[in-house]
């Protein structure tokens, strides 16, 4: 049965279907006569949105905004098109009045305040899991129990026509919606005086251009030809088209804008094929809204029966399938037959691309769109969100450049401006300009948040056309909010510093705005945590989207809507998956590829499959079919590559999974191909790896080097030296890693800055060791402060009281935190200082409490390092209950099953308290210190070593204090309480480098030696 017939058969069924929440099965529409009079609806009729979340977690029920919109809308629709009523949306923005103007007002259009306020109306929209909806219209006086409208049903829940069906149950509904409003008292305005409508070429000229500014004239054109001339096709087809382009260029937002944009879309698109006598032609439209809005799949069961039509279609309707299924070159020649759509086509190349998720598209594919559709936001919002700094730096400024400039210009070329509008857009000299914005000459930041205001003014002072100036305003201020988000988040990317300048310049810009709060969080320094979390406290979330991500994440322990916390929102973000192809990319990319530790395997996989349902013939389809599956064969991965086009992140992940069955060969060609279609760092460390596994390690570092030739988006070089710089850390092999660490530090990325220390510290170069840590803590005071002071503590070398100084503020930052890190600094910093007792309360009052120490190995640190401490101060008790600690945790399941770590654990535990170790348990101690990693190696090291130091028998504790004093890369805390051991009896020079370092660093050297002789006599041998 095809679709149609089975929306048939729903509707029939839907008298059978018990409404959810009520006991009696509902008729197909029910209209209430109320038992006193009630308050009159129209002329103006204002819908108010019922924000998400509103069921209490766990209900089962379904709250996507989208299906939501796509009822409302749908009551919208027949308040205005077949009532002839002047609607007011919650959702769009637009201000409810105060007071109602009325034919009888003394001039037309100047309020009338003996008027009283309109009723606005609630819809009340119900939907189970398994798709039985409910839908109740009150307000005015009209009850739940006496609805004027309601009306049950039953959807599909199928992903990929979820929104469809609901599109055209709404609209089949339409028309008992309007009996059901004239029958509560609808009463309209009397038809408006005659205006001018532009022609549908005029129109047509509008949605070509990818702007909302645009978009929102064609719409407003096509609701007035509406008004004036009553419901066409063709004016149908403008809105069907001119709310997808909206929905489009306003995915990024924060608000539910594009869903109410889409769901207009899809119920015009429908009207258009009720109205239509082309059949054919109209179809083409329902495919074009479907596609453009992101229901990919559903588009493509339209598309591809008319293509066996003969019917010509439209030029726009060449868009579709090349669209749907990510058919790159054949969307570049619908542009070289019909380049008045250059722009849209551009627009959408764009969004296929960006679904790729690879970043080298993202910037590149990003400045085309930009290019050629400079006023599509959006474009420059994805830039300024990924990783990349570069990427992000370009789209944050870019964007906000081209916004302020830009968008006073395109509001000029609008007909029937408001006159206030018209001072602010028209073009003035500068004193002139400076002094009607209040802006100084040659800043245009805040231009469109004057011109919104005074759009939002306008709208309040008389009664509203479709689609209202509000709209337009609303459209203008959430892109602004948008700047503003993206900008501050840019801005943390960089050396510390404070955000309160940039916040007191973005101030103006969100006044008003229902998420402003968040922009203020960011004027708190990081040492009054408290400040931030007072202004996040401020902040009411409705209908949460993955843009909102970072705001949830800094609200994750906040109550952000209601008695919701902001975990409990991110919860329903993933919970409350949409099923249109553009939001569930952006809740992959920005929620589940990032919230790794919330977002579970089962909701991923589940992503993936709806994203692939959504969008059948895009890469994320083709990821979702074969990247969740475990244990894939050769024979099968070969499948999965004849599946592959020029997808270079699924020939990656195609590659990964060759890696994982050790099959290096055929994964290091997918990684080449990979990089044949777009380079990475990703797949060229990979790659490297793979020679490497493959026994071919003179290609390692050439192959990471190759990389270095491509334009570098951000810090991918500094990586790829990073990389072949710690391999040279590993082997000691100093004067190969220095060049790189010192490219890395060039950056002055923290990580940069760390490395090339590192280096100099292994080289024991105390200077210019010294130099970098110096400025990592000063550069990067909240999380590096204590790295330049740690640095002086373990090699005696440096300027010790600067260093503690400059790590104030990092300690400052770990009082306020919650994380186990920051807390063990703290500790360690108390305990070099010499307060035992402050270093031991932080261990037993915040870090054996801690989440991360129900780990059990945690627990043996935070023990351990107690003992240790007690030890140290002389205090027996405490020295004494740590060590009955250690053995108890000792017991616990996860190390039993490590029986050499029992040992290890028993053994430490007799040092500590004095006995003497047998040789037999010093060689299960050494063992297991082999076969474990290299942090747990200098810990355990460094902890028997401290034992064996308060023992009295300092030459062998110095054999297992000089392991973890000079283990690379000296970042663990354990290196520098190992250092800090040897300082304090040898001085500086800690008793030299251990032996079997100093061996490994003389086999260094003598192999750079060999290597510069061999280069020499192949040079010598060259002829000239």
């Amino acid at each position: 049965m095809n679709r149609r017939g089975i929306t048939l058969l729903i509707l029939l069924s839907a008298a059978l279907i018990a409404p959810i929440g009520c006991g009696a099965p509902s008729a197909t529409v029910a209209i209430s006569s109320p038992a006193a009079p009630r308050e009159p609806i129209g002329p103006l009729l204002c819908l108010r949105t019922e924000w998400y979340p509103q069921r209490p977690e766990g209900d089962g029920g379904v709250e996507h905004a989208t299906l939501r919109e796509i009822f409302r809308q749908g009551v919208l629709i027949a308040a205005r098109d077949e009532l002839g009523l002047v609607t007011r949306d919650q959702t769009l923005g637009e201000p409810f009045p105060t007071t109602t103007d009325t034919p009888d007002a003394p001039e037309a259009g100047e309020p009338n305040t003996n008027s009283k306020a309109p009723p606005a109306l609630d819809l009340t929209v119900r939907i189970d899991q398994s798709g039985n909806w409910e839908a109740r219209l009150t307000g005015a006086g009209w009850t739940a129990a006496k609805p004027v409208w309601s009306r049950s049903g039953s959807l599909d829940p199928d992903p990929q026509t979820l929104y469809a069906q609901a599109a055209e149950q709404v609209s089949e509904a339409v028309a008992e919606i309007s009996e059901a409003l004239r029958e509560a008292g609808a009463s309209a305005s009397p038809p408006p005086a005659a205006v001018a409508i532009v022609s549908l070429d005029e129109a047509e000229a509008w949605l070509e251009k990818m702007d909302f500014v645009s978009q929102f004239a064609a719409v407003r054109t096509a609701h007035r030809a509406l008004g004036a001339e009553g419901a066409s096709p063709e004016w149908l087809g403008v809105l069907a088209r001119g709310y997808a382009h909206l929905a489009m260029l306003t995915e990024h937002t924060w608000s539910s804008q594009p869903d109410a944009f889409a769901a207009r879309s899809l119920l015009y698109a429908e009207r258009a094929m009720l109205k239509s006598g082309e059949a054919d032609k109209a179809s083409w439209l329902r495919a074009y809204a479907q596609a453009v809005v992101g229901l990919h799949g559903a588009a493509l069961d339209e598309a591809e029966r008319l293509l066996a039509s003969e019917t010509p279609a439209p030029p726009w309707a060449g868009l579709v399938v090349p669209f749907c299924r990510f058919d790159h070159d054949s969307l570049e020649r619908v542009i070289e037959s019909h380049p008045e759509l250059t722009e849209t086509a551009a627009l959408l190349q764009w969004q296929l691309y960006r679904s790729y998720f690879h970043g080298r598209w993202i910037y590149e594919k990003g400045l085309e769109a930009a290019q050629t559709c400079p006023e599509a936001y959006g474009v420059y919002s994805v830039m300024a969100n990924w990783s990349a700094l570069k990427i992000k730096r370009v789209g944050a400024w870019t964007g906000a450049e081209a916004f302020a400039s830009s968008l006073p210009a395109r509001v000029a070329k609008l007909d029937g401006l408001p006159d206030s509008v018209k001072t602010l857009v028209a073009e003035q000299p500068g004193w002139i300009a400076e002094m009607l914005s209040g802006l100084p000459a040659g800043d245009s930041s805040g231009r469109p948040m004057n011109v919104s205001r005074a759009l939002r003014s306008a709208a309040a002072e008389s009664l509203a056309e479709e689609c209202s100036w509000a709209i337009l305003a609303e459209l203008i201020a959430e892109e602004q909010f948008v700047e503003a988000a993206d900008a501050l988040r840019v801005s943390t990317d960089a050396t510390e510093h404070s955000n309160a300048g940039l916040v007191a310049r973005l101030r103006p810009l969100v006044e008003g705005h229902r998420y402003a709060p968040f922009i203020e969080s960011y004027a708190a320094p990081r040492t009054n945590p408290a400040a931030a979390k007072a202004e996040i406290a401020k902040l009411t979330v409705v209908d949460p989207r993955a843009t909102m991500r970072g705001m949830l994440s800094k609200g994750w322990q906040a109550k952000l809507s209601g008695e919701r916390w902001g975990s409990q929102l991110g919860c329903f973000l993933m919970e409350q998956r949409p099923f249109r192809q553009p939001t569930l990319i952006d809740l992959f990319n920005r929620v589940a590829m990032k919230w790794t530790n919330t977002v579970t395997h089962e909701q991923r996989t589940a992503l993936e499959n709806e994203l692939a349902a959504v969008s059948p013939e895009s890469p994320n389809a083709t990821r979702a079919r074969w990247n969740n599956r475990e244990n894939l064969t050769s024979e099968q991965i070969a499948e999965w590559e004849s599946q592959l086009t020029a997808d270079p992140i699924g020939w990656m992940q195609a590659a990964a999974a060759h890696y994982r069955i050790e099959d290096y060969q055929n994964a290091a060609r997918c990684y080449r191909r990979s990089l044949d279609i777009s380079p990475c760092h990703d797949a060229t460390t990979w790659l490297a790896n793979c020679y490497w596994e493959l026994g071919k390690t003179e290609l390692w570092e050439p192959t990471l080097m190759e990389y270095l030739e491509v334009e570098d988006l951000g810090l991918a070089h500094a990586g790829i030296h990073r990389k072949i710089a710690e391999e040279h850390i590993r082997n000691r092999r100093w004067t190969k890693a220095e060049p790189h660490a010192v490219e890395a530090a060039d950056t002055y990325s923290g990580w940069g800055l760390k490395l090339a220390a590192q280096v100099y510290e292994g080289m024991q170069d105390p200077e210019k060791a010294g130099h970098y840590y110096a400025e990592g803590a000063r550069s990067y005071p909240s999380s590096m402060g204590t790295h330049w002071y740690f640095w002086t503590v373990r090699t005696g070398q440096g300027d010790a009281e600067a260093a503690r100084a400059a790590a104030e503020q990092s300690l400052a930052v770990a009082e306020h935190s919650s994380y186990y890190d920051p807390q063990l600094r703290m500790a360690l910093c108390h305990w070099f200082d010499g307060d035992h007792e402050a270093a031991l309360r932080v261990i037993d009052q915040r870090l054996q409490p801690h989440r991360d120490s129900k780990d059990p190995w945690a627990r043996q640190y935070n023990s351990l390092l107690t003992a240790i401490i007690a030890g140290e101060c002389g205090d027996a008790e405490r020295q004494k209950s740590a060590i009955e600690s250690i053995r108890q945790t000792a017991q616990h399941d996860d190390i039993k099953q490590w029986p050499d770590w029992i040992v290890v654990y028993e053994a430490l535990a007799e040092a500590l308290e004095g006995k003497e170790l047998s040789d037999a348990t010093l060689q299960t101690y050494g063992k297991a210190l082999r076969e474990t990693s290299d942090r747990y190696r200098c810990d355990y090291n460094c902890f028997l070593g401290a034992a064996l130091e308060q023992q009295g028998k300092p030459d062998l504790a110095d054999e297992y204090l000089g392991i973890a004093a000079f283990f690379p890369p000296f970042d663990l805390y354990t290196s520098t309480l190992a250092g800090r051991s040897l300082v304090r009896r040898h001085g500086a020079d800690r008793g030299g480098t251990p032996q079997v370092y100093a061996q490994q660093e003389e086999a260094a050297r003598a192999e750079a030696e060999s290597a510069d002789a061999s280069e020499e006599t192949a040079s010598a041998t060259e002829p000239e």
